[in-house]
């Protein structure tokens, strides 16, 4: 690390680093060349900011890259940057720089198979997960305790879903791949200890929310080192079992609204039951309406090549409008008699 800066790399022990890096890979070589060896993860953290101060990573990414390609050809990388969106925080990044940031990260790749998987700032108060809908409600608890007091809008610069389409803007032609790797904890307040750790336990609806964030962009969602904030008792009952206990609950995680009263709505956990909408029509009229979910897909994801866990359903509203610039909200009940807990809103 630099003397300087205790984040950033020293690239005066550039070669050294170089020399070390081709050991290990050597080394994985010949005593752990199984199959289930897929790769190997950066562990040089930065946030997604196009910012020169953080070319130094890059070039550590570009080296270690480099010489992945040469020892272990057959295997991939993967690296994960976080978003950092606090509107007051100096070191915020916008949704543009987002773009351009893992443009340039996936540049580093040369000739191995990178996946991006963008951890999303939930769990450390970094980034904020809200619809348009929601950025004048209050921040939760947990987000209060890193930002203060204030709504989602005004302490942070675009939810998380704007980064991640973004994202996939940039990302588009790189040859890598654009994970969302889930932040699986909560800002620590006294309300959520989870054993002597700096951050907190968080909740079943939170991480739904984060998931449908996400949206339909990244083609994977993982949790990566998060495991202790999944099994601490912390106040009550363990979030691993909170999710095995709330395995069935729809999570929505995009929707298109067709000219023909037909809501594609997409997810997890969507069939077999119902969907309400509540929309804006063209005549000003607030419209509400629950209506049987057809047309179930459970290979959506798949056969578009995104996410392959994402399935469909079809709101058949009738004939209708909806009013551009108005949000509508979407609701599934599903066959399991399960709501989803995280609400859903897009704009017209």
């Amino acid at each position: 690390m630099s003397t300087t800066t205790t984040y950033l790399p020293d690239l005066s022990y550039q070669a050294t680093l170089s020399v070390f890096t081709a050991r290990f890979l050597i080394y994985q070589g010949k005593v752990n060349n199984v199959p289930g060896l897929a790769g190997f993860y950066h562990h040089t953290e930065m946030p997604l900011s196009d910012g020169a101060v953080w070319d130094s990573v890059l070039t550590v990414y570009r080296m270690q890259n480099a010489r992945i390609a040469q020892y272990q050809p057959s295997r991939s990388a993967v690296v994960s940057p976080y978003i950092d969106s606090r509107s007051n925080f100096g070191g915020r990044v916008t949704v543009d720089q987002a773009r351009n940031a893992i443009a340039n990260i996936a540049d580093t790749a040369g000739d191995v198979h990178l996946s991006i998987a963008v951890q999303d700032g939930m769990g450390t108060g970094k980034g904020g997960s809200f619809f348009g809908s929601e950025s004048g409600n209050d921040v939760d608890q947990y987000a209060a305790s890193i930002v203060g007091s204030g709504s989602w809008g005004s302490k942070y610069l675009a939810p998380t879903r704007d980064y991640f389409w973004a994202m996939a803007e940039g990302i588009e032609g790189t040859g890598a791949d654009l994970w969302a790797n889930l932040e699986g904890m909560a800002p620590a307040t006294s309300q959520n200890p989870c054993d002597n750790s700096l951050r907190g336990q968080s909740t079943k609806a939170r991480v739904d929310k984060q998931i449908q964030q996400f949206g339909n962009t990244p083609v994977k969602v993982i949790s990566f080192m998060w495991d202790p904030y999944f099994t601490c008792a912390g106040t009550g009952t363990a979030m691993i079992d909170r999710l095995k206990a709330g395995s069935t609950t729809p999570i929505i995680t995009d929707s298109i609204f067709n000219g023909n009263g037909d809501v594609l709505v997409t997810g997890q956990n969507l069939s077999g039951g119902t969907v309400q909408v509540k929309w804006v029509d063209d005549s000003g009229r607030a419209l509400d309406k629950t209506v049987t979910a057809s047309n179930y897909n459970p290979t959506y994801g798949e056969e578009l090549g995104i996410n392959p866990l994402l399935e469909s359903v079809t709101a058949k509203l009738g004939s209708t409008s909806l009013k551009s610039g108005k949000n509508y909200f979407i609701d599934v009940k599903n066959g399991y008699g399960q709501k989803n807990d995280a609400l859903y809103s897009d704009r017209g």
